[in-house]
């Protein structure tokens, strides 16, 4: 991650009040730019904006705020992301954003009713990558109505993960 502004100085430091996002090192590039490197945030950080505090060698620590932004987990896309009614997919791909960074894999995925109610069962959910899981053999019940329908995901660290209305039941 670069962190750019003014007055960077050889040696300087960077770091985030509250000890929720860690910084490994700090790499001086040049007078306006810092490279930060292994940033680590908490999974059960606060989403929203956090300060960031810049300690140069030869002047007292400066916080800046609302600088880094945390953004909740979130479904983005689906694939495929229509289905018939009581149809039965071998493999889905869901792609989003923080979906379970450091943790194990996903163990629930849902197709929800706006009040809640489950439309499918479904098999192993397989993590590619941060932004990217799989979910194995769904399911898809012969009683969903035609409609358009919002995908959730609990992993296993109890963070629930929405994407609204991503897929079509025809």
């Amino acid at each position: 991650m670069i962190l750019t502004g003014t007055g960077f100085q050889p040696g300087a430091e960077v770091s985030f009040p509250g000890g929720e996002i860690t910084v490994g090192s700090t790499t001086f590039l040049s007078s306006t730019s810092l490279q930060l490197n292994y940033v680590t945030v908490n999974f059960e950080i606060t989403q929203g904006f956090h300060d960031i505090t810049v300690t140069n060698p030869t002047w007292p620590p400066a916080t800046f705020g609302g600088l880094f932004s945390v953004l909740a987990p979130a479904i983005l896309s689906i694939n495929p992301s229509t289905v018939s009614q009581g149809g039965f997919v071998s493999s889905m791909t869901i792609t989003g954003l923080g979906l379970d960074v450091t943790g194990p894999d996903s163990t629930y995925f849902n197709v929800a009713t706006n009040d809640g109610g489950s439309y499918a069962t479904h098999g192993i959910i397989e993590t590619i990558s941060s932004t990217t899981r799989i979910v194995h053999n769904i399911q898809f019940l012969a009683v969903v109505p035609a409609g358009t329908y919002h995908v959730t995901m609990i992993d296993k660290n109890g963070v629930f993960v929405i994407g609204l209305n991503m897929l079509t039941v025809t």
